[in-house]
């Protein structure tokens, strides 16, 4: 991700407004949750980058689409969690019918402490028998899931400035 932080701050990418890719991730910021059963050193992002090309919730209907029609994961196997100051993308997952949950710092990306962050969606696939016995925040049986879909859009500048509206990504971890 930070080799397109200025792009992402809205300097034009040589190769346009949507950009795809794969790339190794070292986790650093969180370090001490390392070993539990959902936190890995070392993984491979895929990025599925908008900048400027379209809004955030069509970034979420297309990640739950390729959820639902792509991978044919059923729908009443998703549910997703939203930063609770984004009204945007909780209508949007409201609209789509997708149980949803707000939740604070933990919908919250960042690049590091200085450049884009912003809220973000989380889609948990729950890959338990039979229905699931909570959400993702709250399971008194350690809710097992088989993936964690993160969903970031809006970045807005760490301190000051802001970033361009439409800046958006839509990323698998």
């Amino acid at each position: 991700m930070h080799p397109l932080t200025p792009y992402i701050e809205g300097v034009p990418h040589p190769l346009g407004r949507r950009l795809v890719g794969m790339q190794r991730c070292l986790r650093t910021t969180d370090v001490d949750e390392v070993g539990d059963d959902s936190h890995l050193t070392a993984f491979q992002m895929l990025g599925s980058w908008s900048l400027g090309d379209y809004p955030g919730s069509t970034s979420l209907k297309w990640g739950y689409e390729l959820l639902r029609d792509g991978f044919g994961i059923p729908p009443d196997r998703l549910h997703v969690t939203v930063f609770d100051g984004d009204p945007s993308s909780l209508e949007t997952w409201q609209q789509l019918g997708v149980p949803v949950e707000t939740l604070g710092e933990d919908n919250w990306w960042s690049n590091g402490l200085t450049g884009p962050c912003g809220p973000d969606s989380e889609i948990f696939v729950w890959t338990g028998d039979g229905p699931p016995t909570g959400t993702p925040s709250n399971d008194p049986g350690g809710r097992p899931r088989d993936g964690e879909i993160r969903l970031a859009g809006d970045p807005v500048a760490a301190g000051s400035g802001s970033v361009p509206a439409g800046h958006d990504e839509h990323v698998v971890l």
